[in-house]
């Protein structure tokens, strides 16, 4: 009878060897992980206005400018000639 492997093998224990890709290479884990979470953020989301959660308003890109005549600058601001 041969030992059993250090490594766990997906399809006859899953949690344990996502456990185990998780503190081994991490950065292929997550990043499969957050792939996988993808589609069902985007079936969330159409959803999140029944769920209470309302568009912010849109920010202004400029100020409102008056419909008025400009008033000239007064001389002692002005700089020095």
């Amino acid at each position: 009878m041969s030992a059993p492997s250090a490594t766990p093998q997906f399809w006859t224990t899953p949690i344990r060897y996502m456990r185990y890709s998780a503190h081994t290479s991490p950065a292929i884990f997550f990043s499969i992980a957050i792939g996988l979470a993808c589609p069902l953020i985007l079936l969330a989301v159409p959803i999140r206005h029944r769920l209470g959660f309302n568009e912010a308003p849109h920010l202004p890109k400029s100020w409102p400018i008056p419909n008025r005549k400009r008033e000239a600058v007064p001389a002692e601001f002005d700089d020095p000639q």
